[in-house]
């Protein structure tokens, strides 16, 4: 079996979680431990605009910038291309990008150029996950194989246990029957 044939059932229920995030997101739904129907906005951690964007001390953009040249330096055969962003609560926002994106074409980094972020985004499925369970939206208890039947997981197999790596998916790096 291909990677990509192993990798499809994991990534529709990423795609099924977050489907029902943005499908749901205007509807209300109960919380466990409430009453009144919440929309998931309204639980999210910090559900306000943004402020305006602002200047950044021109010594500490500078400061940012020589860490990442450094820390770069420091791995480059690793970590050809680096870049980072940093945004304050008061608009502030800095960004430093060095190295190369591309080692074929030397493609120079930009603030702007997209990464593959791998398996970072198990957090941002997680984040996900536990906020439309708070929402009462889809709980945690929520089998998997309802959502994707097609996921080779346990049948008993819910949206936490997936979470803490106990679905009795196999590890489709090790194992060479799955």
């Amino acid at each position: 079996m291909s990677l990509t044939a192993k990798l499809r059932p994991v990534t529709r229920l990423c795609l099924a979680l977050l489907i029902a995030a943005v499908s749901l997101s205007g509807q209300a739904a109960t919380p466990a431990s409430a009453t009144d129907p919440v929309d998931w906005r309204t639980c999210a951690a910090r559900p306000v605009p943004l402020s305006p964007a602002r200047a950044v001390d021109p010594t500490l953009a500078k400061a940012l910038t020589a860490k990442v040249v450094a820390w770069q330096k420091a791995r480059r055969t690793r970590h050809p291309g680096v870049s980072v962003a940093i945004r304050w609560d008061d608009g502030r926002s800095l960004t430093a990008a060095v190295g190369v994106g591309d080692t074929k074409s030397r493609r120079t980094v930009t603030p702007s150029m997209p990464f593959a972020i791998a398996s970072t985004s198990k957090a941002f499925t997680a984040a996900v996950a536990l906020l439309l369970d708070h929402c009462g939206i889809l709980p945690l208890s929520t089998l998997a194989s309802t959502l994707v039947p097609e996921a080779q997981v346990a049948p008993s197999a819910t949206i936490a246990q997936l979470l803490l790596h106990r679905s009795g998916m196999s590890d489709w790096l090790t194992d060479k029957d799955s």
